[in-house]
């Protein structure tokens, strides 16, 4: 990104879709072709709440490199993945700001997951330690004011990780079912 005048622009030569500017940018002043705002309608308008059943929704925010493709392999391998677990595609994990995490939780789900690629593995080289960074922080935060910080976790994964992506989520919902 580079300023131009009172703006700052995204040099599309030189970007790699990765969003870590645009959930870093402290003042919002940065948008990505709405990934943002697509993220939070998509939140708004994929049954986060509680279904008619009343039962809890999980969310999982996973990097389309990684564990995006770890579902989709899972899916298609017909694993069974834990009923009402909603599954949000991201560019890169680092594109998941606390704002994007707290949306999730406002709009009713039980347990947010941001699920990245292997330290060293990340296509844009940081975004997993950035989303690590901001799970670890906004989790002391929710415990701290009573909300429960178990309720978000970040696990890493590779593509080819299917079966783990299902454990990964079962023992994720399990563990919150418990508590």
């Amino acid at each position: 990104s580079v300023m131009k005048g009172k703006r700052i622009e995204i040099i599309p030569d030189a970007c790699a879709g990765c969003g870590i500017c645009f959930a870093e940018c402290p003042r919002k002043a940065i948008g990505m072709d709405n990934t943002g705002s697509g993220i939070e309608n998509l939140l708004r308008n994929d049954s986060v709440h509680q279904n008619q059943n009343m039962d809890p929704v999980f969310v999982a925010f996973c990097c389309s490199r990684s564990a995006a493709r770890a579902h989709d392999q899972a899916i298609q391998l017909e694993h069974r993945i834990p009923a009402h677990f909603k599954m949000v595609r991201v560019p890169c994990a680092g594109t998941v700001s606390t704002s994007l995490i707290l949306e999730a939780f406002s709009q009713g789900a039980a347990g947010v997951m941001v699920l990245t690629c292997h330290e060293g593995n990340c296509h844009s080289e940081t975004g997993n330690r950035h989303a690590r960074r901001r799970v670890d922080y906004l989790s002391d935060h929710l415990d701290s004011i009573g909300f429960g910080g178990n309720r978000l976790t970040v696990k890493t994964l590779a593509a080819n990780m299917e079966t783990e992506f299902v454990q990964i989520a079962e023992d994720f919902v399990r563990t919150l079912q418990e508590t």
